[in-house]
């Protein structure tokens, strides 16, 4: 994630200074759309990597079986609106609560 933070650091410097110098008859505006296009690419790297250490986290909450007392979610509440809902997955749910364990499918 810090290697995308200096990446798009580094492209919102260079596409500020491309502009000023466009402003100025320098570069012409194909130069600066490409310079666009990578300060969006940059920014898009950006929001995946933080994306994915926020997955991370959950996925490392979810295997520690604090996932659910970290966020202050009742299970049987939610056993309880799964049945009435008859909810497909609820045999899953259900058989994965009563092992105590909680397995990632892929």
């Amino acid at each position: 994630m810090q290697k995308a933070r200096s990446a798009l650091n580094e492209t919102q410097a260079f596409y500020a200074g491309l502009v000023r110098r466009y402003r100025q008859g320098r570069f012409n505006a194909n130069t600066v759309k490409e310079a666009l296009d990578a300060l969006v690419q940059a920014r898009q790297a950006m929001m995946e990597a933080i994306i994915n250490y926020n997955i991370s986290l959950v996925r490392y909450d979810l295997t520690r079986n604090t996932i659910f007392t970290k966020y202050a979610i009742d299970i049987d509440s939610v056993v309880d609106a799964l049945r009435r809902r008859r909810h497909p997955n609820l045999d899953f749910v259900t058989s994965v609560l009563s092992r105590g364990t909680f397995v990632e499918s892929s």
